[in-house]
């Protein structure tokens, strides 16, 4: 690691970007608290059961009120099309599948993402993130190739 009093001591850098660099570790320091913070903050978990609740509630309401929505659309088409007016309300039996899938999707993905600093496979990399910084910074510091180290390599077709 590069000790920024030592290169000011040196004369390897000059006041001005000793300053700069110092009010950029600090800022480094600052933001990395801050993730800290937010790693750790323990999101409320009271919500989870009524989301989960009110979803299945609209599952169990959605064919009734779809149906009832599709009579009377069929209603219309009866005089020209009587096949298609007769049958026209079962129409709601994929139409409400295919809400209550997209309604059950969304909500599972809201509870997967609850906690994106976890370490599962949909999480915000954050190591991935981190070492990306670590070999731009050493690499504009002018560190020796052969001790920077490799990116990190995805296990299981996911970033960590």
């Amino acid at each position: 690691m590069i000790d920024v009093r030592e290169h000011r001591t040196r004369s390897l850098t000059e006041d001005f970007r000793h300053i700069e660099m110092e009010n950029v570790l600090i800022e480094l320091f600052a933001l990395q608290r801050k993730s800290a913070r937010i790693k750790n903050f323990s999101f409320p978990r009271q919500c989870a059961p009524l989301r989960s609740a009110f979803m299945w509630i609209l599952v169990a309401v959605l064919p009734f009120g779809v149906m009832c929505e599709l009579d009377e659309i069929s209603s219309e088409p009866v005089g020209q099309y009587p096949l298609l007016g007769k049958y026209f309300v079962w129409s709601s039996i994929p139409f409400s599948v295919l809400v209550m899938w997209v309604v059950n999707t969304m909500e599972r993905i809201g509870g997967v993402s609850e906690n994106p600093f976890e370490g599962t496979p949909n999480d915000v990399p954050i190591a991935d993130f981190a070492r990306g910084i670590e070999l731009d910074l050493r690499e504009m510091v002018d560190q020796d190739p052969s001790k920077i180290p490799a990116p990190i390599e995805p296990q299981y077709d996911t970033q960590s």
